[in-house]
């Protein structure tokens, strides 16, 4: 049955994209039987499969009544009913049955099934402390960000905050302010990819696994829209469950816990629900790490090469791959026939440097970064010309307006060098950061994480962009989790550990606020 749900599901999701406002009717079902499906999680997934169950045939039968019922009820209390189910509100009650119907069906698929290596009661214990800890982090964090988001769109007006752009704002009113802490920036880069492909020559920078997930939903641009961010959604919480279980695996639950409210509440994880490929990526790199952990180099090595078609820094994952294999080597353990499935991770990109390949350049990423997106590529120039720019940021701040001490360019947002300064500076802040990080997780945790560490620190630091030279740097940072990791070993006592959550939280929301307005954030 719990299959069969599932299937169901799944289709209720699908169909009401093909009805007019097929959502807004679907949404207050949705919304009631996904919470329900969660409040009785505990009792079992038979409960969570029949709510999935009872979820499809909902969607499926308001659906059809959607379509052969006119807008009105044998009483003017069901008109107005009906009414209000069409409007906005109806809406924004589809969108979140749908994120929770999406939880509960995560949290079915990630304690269905049984494991080989563990007996089935610490199985079980494990896995609802994975995912108590994942879900406590998840919903906790994005009600921040959602709310953070909204509150920064109302503050400004959301006419305000991206203009001429339909396809990040597919909706009306109070629908696509609900949707904005998901959506600006490079959020309309891979909605358009994932419609019309790849025919600019600037999208050929943006790697295809994320924007192929929205083309699911690529019938309209609400239903991109809506499955992106529930992509996002699903991806974080399955990355925070296996985070948990990784960090638990070396360090311990309590360590593995604040872990999780590190990194759900990083002051960049604000991308981690926004149409944008990291917290695919996440998941995607934790996955690989943890079944190198476990031994199981087959799904290692597919989780990376995954992760290497969504970023352009995603082969990086590969090291720790590495490492893991040679420590078990020297215990003793013959897998060195196994190693073949490590040399999936460099084929996942050089899949999509091929499809390029196949149109007329095979470096069509490389120099869509270059052309397009001024970036350039080499070895430690984003540590100096970074530092550099810290240095006149701050000779900026001093001498006020002014005065011109750091060159700014001509248009767009960081055209004021007061702005300009103050995303220097906390790029900047984030570098030193991320150093440290890497440092200690070299000198205070497994091999492994120190080697991603500074391997990816380093990748993401040795990119450099006129005016403003570690742009992106801090969403980068944000999934290197061995950062977090070491950070968490570091907070020893409660009173640390709830002021660095506080005063991350703090600038999460202040983040949050600004991308949702479409300020520049990283």
């Amino acid at each position: 049955m719990l299959t069969v749900g599932l299937v169901l599901l799944g289709l209720s999701f699908a169909l009401p994209f093909y009805g007019w406002d097929g959502l807004r009717t679907v949404g207050p079902a949705l919304a009631a039987i996904g919470g329900l499906s969660l409040l009785l999680l505990p009792r079992g997934r038979r409960a969570v499969g029949l709510c999935a169950l009872l979820a499809s045939a909902a969607g499926a039968g308001l659906l059809v009544w959607r379509l052969e019922t006119p807008p009105s009820g044998p009483s003017p209390a069901l008109t107005t009913l009906f009414r209000m189910l069409r409007s906005e509100t109806g809406l924004a009650l589809g969108l979140a049955g749908a994120m929770l119907v999406a939880a509960a069906a995560v949290i079915v698929l990630a304690t269905s099934g049984a494991a080989r290596w563990a007996p089935a009661t610490t199985l079980d214990a494990e896995r609802r402390a994975a995912l108590r800890g994942a879900w406590r982090a998840l919903w906790s964090s994005r009600a921040l960000v959602w709310t953070a988001g909204i509150v920064g769109v109302l503050a400004v007006g959301l006419d305000s905050t991206v203009r001429g752009t339909s396809i990040m704002r597919p909706f009306s009113g109070a629908a696509n302010v609900l949707i904005s802490p998901g959506t600006a920036w490079d959020a309309r880069s891979y909605l358009s990819i994932a419609q019309f492909g790849y025919g600019a020559p600037y999208f050929r920078v943006f790697f295809p696994l994320y924007p192929v997930g929205l083309r699911l939903g690529a019938w309209s641009p609400g239903a991109t829209v809506v499955a992106g961010i529930l992509i996002s959604l699903a991806a974080f919480l399955i990355a925070l469950h296996l985070l948990r279980r990784l960090v638990a695996l070396d360090l311990g639950g309590e360590l593995a816990d604040l872990t999780l409210l590190l990194v759900a509440f990083f002051p960049m994880a604000l991308f981690f629900s926004a149409i944008y490929p990291e917290s695919v990526f996440l998941a995607l790199s934790v996955g690989a790490f943890y079944a190198a952990r476990r031994g199981w180099w087959g799904r290692a090595g597919a989780c990376g090469a995954l992760a290497a078609m969504a970023r352009l820094n995603g082969v990086v994952i590969a090291v720790p791959l590495v490492v893991l294999y040679l420590q078990s080597t020297r215990s003793g353990r013959r897998l060195r026939p196994e190693a073949a499935w490590l040399l999936l991770v460099p084929l996942g990109t050089l899949a999509y440097l091929a499809y390029m390949g196949a149109h007329g350049d095979w470096l069509a990423p490389l120099h869509a970064s270059r052309t397009y997106w001024d970036r350039r590529l080499v070895p430690g120039l984003g540590v100096v010309d970074g530092t550099r720019d810290a240095v006149r940021s701050v000779h900026q701040l001093i001498a006020g307006s002014g005065s011109h001490a750091l060159p700014a360019p001509p248009s767009g947002v960081l055209s004021d060098p007061r702005v300009l300064a103050g995303a220097n500076l906390t790029d900047f802040a984030f570098l030193a950061f991320g150093v440290v990080g890497a440092i200690g997780a070299v000198r205070r945790l497994p091999a492994a994480y120190g080697a991603y560490a500074v391997a990816a620190v380093a990748v993401i630091a040795s990119t450099t962009v006129p005016y403003e030279p570690l742009a992106s740097f801090p969403r980068y940072l944000a999934v290197v989790f061995p950062c977090q990791v070491w950070l968490a070993t570091r907070l020893r006592g409660p009173t640390a550990r709830r002021v660095a959550l506080a005063l991350s939280a703090v600038l999460l929301a202040v983040f949050s606020a600004q991308f949702a307005r479409g300020a520049w954030v990283a």
